[in-house]
């Protein structure tokens, strides 16, 4: 009776321990699932690779701080036109550089998304329908750190760096509406009307995109989509 009795705790101790050891486990396992990242912290501007050389790491978090989605409507037909564009700020101001292809409305009928907010277009600043460029003066985004052309801008001799052939850049759009999405690439030429081609990727929306070098040097924005990008440079239309 005595062996018995001994040979059921036996079995209630290994039940108890194995019971504890299995609860534990899953306990271990619930406690690492519900550690998962958040969607929103997934998709944080901020969420940049550790892989990439710190003064690369910089320039795509420049890239996408500053990067919004442009909505203009036309009054006449009702469609929406979307596009991208930069952040910056000047003079104590705050203003959106895009294409002028997608201003397709007036002031009141064009709004700047970010992080799930819209903001109103105070007035158009400038505009150039030839050279496809606008700048926009907004309301500040709080979620956002803008540009600072004053420092983003290549000076003098820099440019010759940031165009050169091979120079690594980054740019962050919403194309199709989705985004923000960066996309890296190269500089592979520059033609006689004041423009870059870079080897990247892009669709319909990407326009008004700005593009930076790998230093965070801002170089300009996509302006159409062929085989490659094509980027107008910017020191000339507003750089001054």
């Amino acid at each position: 009776m005595k062996n018995i009795l001994k040979t059921i705790a036996k079995i209630s101790l290994i039940f108890v321990v194995g019971f504890g050891l299995g609860t534990g486990a899953i306990y271990s396992v619930y406690k690492h699932l519900t550690n998962i990242p958040t969607q929103e912290e997934i998709q944080d501007v901020e969420n940049i690779s550790k892989g990439l050389p710190e003064i690369e790491r910089e320039a795509v978090s420049l890239s996408r701080n500053s990067a919004v989605q442009v909505l203009s409507i036309s009054p006449d037909t009702g469609l929406l036109a979307n596009t991208s564009g930069t952040y910056f700020k000047a003079d104590g101001r705050y203003f959106v550089v895009t294409v002028m292809h997608g201003i397709v409305g007036p002031c009141e009928l064009t709004r700047i998304a970010a992080d799930d907010e819209f903001y109103d277009c105070v007035q158009f600043v400038r505009g150039d329908a030839i050279i496809d460029y606008a700048i926009i003066e907004i309301e500040e985004i709080e979620s956002r750190k803008p540009m600072k052309l004053s420092r983003a801008l290549p000076k003098n001799q820099q440019w010759k760096s940031v165009l050169s052939a091979q120079n690594k850049i980054f740019y962050t759009g919403f194309p199709n509406g989705l985004g923000p999405l960066t996309f890296s690439g190269q500089v592979i030429g520059y033609n006689d009307f004041d423009s870059l081609y870079v080897n990247s990727y892009a669709w319909g929306g990407s326009s008004g995109s700005g593009v930076f070098s790998y230093d965070g040097k801002y170089v300009g924005c996509i302006l159409c989509l062929l085989m490659c990008l094509f980027i107008r440079i910017t020191e000339s239309s507003y750089g001054k």
